[in-house]
């Protein structure tokens, strides 16, 4: 068995594609309720032929339709957004001591190597070049 993973861009595309054909699907619905409304004899004919047709399109289910996508817009714009927000950098820790003890570790950093430093590292170069 595998599993198969979906990176975050791929699932954001398909979120985009679903969020875009339902929004035609509204629209569509939203011509033929239209449509529906002012056309006295496609009434007549749908009464007749498929009364619950009757209910999907007399115009309150594209509404409900249009509000669903201008959600999942909203939603899918929002999170969108929300992943391309960059991270504030960190504060800088504060530390606190002594002046005592920060002189001696300034005297430790900043003494001077020893004058056989340099021959130690000119050995260790040469033994890394052998």
């Amino acid at each position: 068995m595998t599993i198969r993973t979906i990176n975050n861009r791929s699932l954001r595309t398909m979120y985009l594609i679903i969020l875009v054909q339902f929004i035609v699907i509204a629209f569509l619905l939203a011509i033929i309720s239209n449509e529906y409304l002012s056309n006295y004899w496609m009434q007549v004919w749908i009464a007749g032929k498929a009364p619950m047709l009757a209910f999907l399109i007399n115009g309150q289910l594209d509404s409900l339709l249009i509000g669903v996508s201008a959600a999942g817009t909203l939603l899918f714009v929002n999170g969108a957004i929300a992943q391309t927000k960059t991270e504030p950098l960190p504060k800088k820790p504060v530390v606190i001591m002594e002046t005592g003890e920060l002189a001696r570790m300034e005297k430790k950093v900043l003494r001077k190597p020893p004058e056989n430093v340099s021959d130690d590292l000119q050995r260790d170069l040469e033994k890394q070049e052998a």
